[in-house]
């Protein structure tokens, strides 16, 4: 691995979706109880699933692997809407081990697993939820730099998606459906920015095989944060001057739909 596990760090980074597999050669894997799930693409492997309390175990016998997908924060707080803390691992730990043992007879540990999905996310809470949708109209307005997709994420947010399987959601909290009612009455007007991320984590922000224990590093939660906020132009960091004017110009013909191209270059250039 390419990364340096460091725990400590301030940060103000949960960890929601996150899915975690393991090599499993099984030739006598009993499926009882388990749902069988057909492949959604020609050429994709068939598997089983099984839900147990707040964890989803899958097993594709063509890959002989095992798969658990879930939200850190919500197994551990009951609710993705209460941040998940590094301090909690154990908590995270015993739970997905417990689960597994509990449908397989034997053990399978975080350690020896590896991370195949990755959701990392901010809240930021605002004083009203009329200036947090204003939030979430900038989001909409800012343009796109760079080669991705970008579309309305429901009426409240704003989405953003990479071929890599890079995905940027910035969205009101308080609008998720999925929310129980007990805590939207409760929840401050919250903007999420969530990254997520599949394969492109893996293979190119962090490394090719990383161990479920980043659950426990923040440090890298951080560094994985960051480099998908700058991918997506989102970082604050200093653009290129080809990126930074084409930026510019892009936001003026948004503000001055009426004005000729030559005027708006003219304007690009007085700002710059």
């Amino acid at each position: 691995m390419n990364y340096i596990m460091t725990r400590y760090v301030e940060t103000d980074l949960t960890v929601d979706t996150v899915t975690l597999q393991w090599t499993y050669y099984r030739t006598d894997f009993n499926i009882t109880g388990w749902k069988y799930n057909p492949p959604k693409k020609k050429g994709k492997p068939d598997s089983y699933y099984k839900k147990v309390n707040d964890v989803v175990l899958v097993y594709l016998p063509h890959w002989n692997m095992l798969m658990t997908s879930f939200s850190a924060s919500k197994i551990v707080n009951g609710c993705n809407a209460i941040p998940y803390t590094n301090n909690q691992y154990d908590l995270v730990k015993e739970k997905i081990e417990q689960a597994i043992q509990s449908e397989l007879g034997h053990h399978l540990y975080i350690e020896s697993s590896y991370i195949s999905r990755f959701d990392v996310n901010k809240n930021i809470e605002f004083p009203s939820i009329e200036e947090a949708k204003e939030f979430i109209k900038w989001a909409q307005k800012h343009p796109v730099i760079g080669k991705y997709i970008k579309n309305p994420y429901g009426d409240n947010g704003d989405y953003r998606r990479m071929k890599t399987g890079l995905v940027l959601k910035i969205y009101l909290k308080n609008e998720d459906p999925a929310l129980p009612d007990e805590i939207k009455r409760i929840l401050p007007p919250t903007v999420r920015i969530e990254t997520e991320c599949r394969k492109y984590f893996r293979k190119k922000l962090i490394g090719k095989q990383v161990s479920g224990e980043i659950l426990k590093y923040p440090a890298i939660w951080k560094q994985f944060y960051d480099a998908t906020l700058d991918k997506f132009k989102l970082g604050g960091t200093i653009l290129n001057f080809k990126d930074y004017k084409n930026a510019v110009q892009t936001i003026l013909q948004f503000e001055y739909p009426n004005n000729r191209y030559s005027t708006i270059i003219k304007k690009v250039h007085t700002l710059i």
